[in-house]
């Protein structure tokens, strides 16, 4: 997971995606799913993005879910709730603590890192 995160750092550190919208899809053999999703949308929330929501559900079998139609329905509500959220350019207040905070932390740690992190430093440089 570190390789994954240190490939995305510019995304990271100039919350690259400030401004856009995702949601979360997450599959298991055994459930927690409310801290996984939790998780993911901190994920979504420290690229800069706006969480719409998310599902998830329990695998079943190869490729089959328990309650199959009504997973998929919901799916299908959660992506229509995602085209929405983009052409009303909704908000959501709830997030809006985690994104300040983060959004100030990256910024205050590029001023830090300045002499190594060239092209962030100019990136938070030319938004002050």
């Amino acid at each position: 997971m570190e390789a994954l995160f240190d490939r995305c750092n510019s995304i990271i550190h100039c919350v690259g995606l400030e401004g856009k919208y995702g949601v979360v899809v997450e599959t298991s053999g055994g459930g927690e799913h409310s801290k996984l999703l939790g998780y993911m949308e901190a994920a979504v929330n420290t690229v800069g993005a706006q969480s719409v929501g998310g599902i998830a559900s329990v695998m079943a079998g190869f490729r089959t879910f328990p309650q199959e139609d009504a997973l998929f329905v919901t799916a299908q509500e959660l992506g229509m709730c995602l085209c929405r959220s983009m052409e009303q350019k909704s908000h959501f207040p709830e997030q809006d603590a985690y994104l300040s905070a983060f959004r100030y932390r990256m910024m205050k740690l590029v001023e830090y890192r300045q002499k190594e992190w060239i092209y962030e430093y100019e990136f938070w440089k030319a938004r002050i």
